[in-house]
Order: C-alpha cells, then structure tokens, then sequence
C-alpha cells in the first residue's frame, strides 16, 4: 500500500517540478494553493458564476454524450439489480455500487468545474473547451466498474455457485440456461459489430483526411525540403 500510495504520488511531484523549473512566476499550470488563489484574484465573481452556469447546462442537457452515459450506467444497474433481486430472487449489491459511482461522478465533476475556474483562461473556460473529452474519461472508467459489479452479481445469482461443478445441467431450468445462451451470443455479435464498425470509422478518416489541407500543407512542405535539398547538393 505504501509503494502504490508513493508511485501515485510521483506524476504530482514530476509535474511540480517541471512547472517550477518551467515558469518562474505563480502560472495557472502550477498545482498549488497560491497558483489557485492568484487565478481567482483575476477573476470576479460574475465570471465565475458565467462559467459554473455554462458548466451545469452542459452536463443537464441530454444532448450532452457524457450525460447519457451516466443515464446509460444508471438505468443498466439499475434494470440489473431489479432483475437479480426480483425476478431470480437473488440478494446483490449493485445499488451500493452505484451510488459508489454516482458520488465518483459528482466529486469528478466538481473537480473538473474546479479546473476550469482556477486553472483556465477565460477564454477557453467560458465554452469549455475539452469538456466532453474529461467527462468522457470518467464516463468510460465507471461504465467498466459497472460493467464488472454486474458481471459478478450475474454470477454470484446462478443456480449452481461452484464454477467446477457448472455444466449443460448447471441451470435452474431450460427457460434460463436459454436465455443465458442467447444473451450471451447477441452481446458477444454486438460487441464484434461495434468493433468492426470502429475500425472501418478510424480507416475511413485516415483515408479521407489525405485530402485535408493540414496533410496537404505538410506533404507540399515535405516536397519543398526535397527540392531544396536536390538543389543544394
């Protein structure tokens, strides 16, 4: 625990030092209580209450990606633990899991409103430039979590407990060990369907974005260098 607790500490004090050894003055870079309280020095209280207000719209709204992946990890735990425990009869703990989430979702979002009010020029904080990307991270991570609490309450709730003694026989009824197949068989086509279809996404943009006038710019930049070298010599 003392060797996890001291490696998770090493990023913090490698970026302190790079910021100290960066910038010789107090920037909104630095992770400190003066860095904090110089930003908020130059900032009024409207400004403040300008971006809080922005902040609170983005993630209410259902337009927001970020939000309906917490309705997603909500309303999935939630439609699980109804079935374990009232359907299958089965005592489980994903509503503790879930709140555990929840309250990990409003402290990471607290923190991020934080860092926008304390560590962003104005600028970029008023249209909270990369929110979706932040929520998204947390969004991802607890989506696994959830994933993971259900998978294990699914298999504390099977009929035969001992994984050794599981077989064709191992289920309550032929209802069940039905659905248990089948269920498994459309999660497992779903999954292989949305990873195709991220695959031939990131193709796609690979091969349209030749066209783009960023790598075109940089092609002609490379063809320059190649002239100008040929030249040279």
């Amino acid at each position: 625990m003392v060797l996890t607790m001291g490696l998770s500490y090493l990023p913090f004090f490698w970026w302190n030092q790079h910021v100290h050894n960066t910038f010789r003055v107090v920037t909104k870079h630095q992770i400190s209580a003066q860095a904090y309280q110089s930003q908020l020095n130059h900032e009024s209280s409207t400004v403040m209450g300008e971006i809080s207000h922005h902040f609170l719209h983005q993630i209410l709204t259902l337009n927001s990606l970020s939000t309906r992946g917490v309705l997603l990890i909500n309303v999935g735990v939630i439609v699980a633990w109804v079935i374990i425990r009232l359907f299958l009869h089965k005592r489980n703990s994903l509503l503790k899991v879930l709140l555990a989430i929840d309250l990990s979702f409003i402290v990471y979002y607290v923190s991020v409103l934080a860092m926008y009010l304390v560590s962003m020029p104005y600028k970029e904080a008023i249209h909270l430039d990369g929110l979706e990307r932040y929520l998204s991270s947390m969004v991802v991570l607890n989506l696994f979590l959830a994933a993971l609490a259900v998978a294990v309450a699914m298999d504390k709730a099977m009929y035969v407990q001992e994984i050794k003694k599981r077989g064709v026989r191992s289920f309550s009824s032929l209802i069940t060990k039905n659905i248990y197949q089948f269920t498994t068989l459309a999660l497992m086509i779903f999954s292989t369907i949305l990873m195709i279809s991220e695959i031939d996404g990131v193709e796609y943009n690979n091969a349209h974005s030749q066209e783009e006038l960023p790598v075109q710019l940089q092609k002609l930049q490379s063809k320059r260098r190649s002239i100008t070298t040929k030249g040279f010599c």
